[in-house]
């Protein structure tokens, strides 16, 4: 689960996580590299880390992409958050999850900011015939007040 402001409950990924820490999950997160990406299950999706001047995670990108058919199958990997967002959520469904949160839509993306949470969440969705094609991503960043 993706906790806002945060990480991942598991703390296999979080805000503040040294980069040495994440060395070991892939070799592409050594300086000079300011961000890297990674998968913690074969199943997952994308983890996108980006650091600070200090070697310090200062920003997590979960990313998302599949196809859903008319019978709803369901999207094979996702972590929600612990507002309950998920996904495949559209933006208006996470933008009544965080009150306060603004949203810019254009170029058929919506984008949910809800700082004071910790959350960014973007929101592709294209719809042809009897299919859902979806690309989004969520990105825990710090809190402001």
């Amino acid at each position: 689960m993706i906790i806002e402001g945060h990480g991942l409950t598991d703390n296999a990924v979080y805000l503040g996580q040294p980069r040495k820490q994440l060395i070991q999950r892939s070799k592409s997160c050594k300086k000079p590299a300011t961000e890297c990406t990674f998968r913690i299950e074969p199943s997952a999706q994308d983890i996108t880390v980006f650091f600070n001047a200090k070697n310090k995670v200062n920003r997590i990108r979960f990313a998302a992409q599949s196809t859903q058919t008319c019978q709803n199958e369901p999207i094979p990997f996702t972590w929600p958050t612990s507002k309950g967002v998920h996904f495949y959520d559209r933006f208006f469904n996470v933008q009544a999850a965080y009150p306060g949160s603004t949203v810019q839509c254009g170029g058929g993306v919506c984008l949910v900011d809800a700082p004071k949470d910790g959350l960014r969440f973007e929101d592709r969705h294209v719809f042809e015939d009897c299919f859902t094609f979806y690309n989004g991503t969520m990105e825990v960043i710090p809190k402001q007040p």
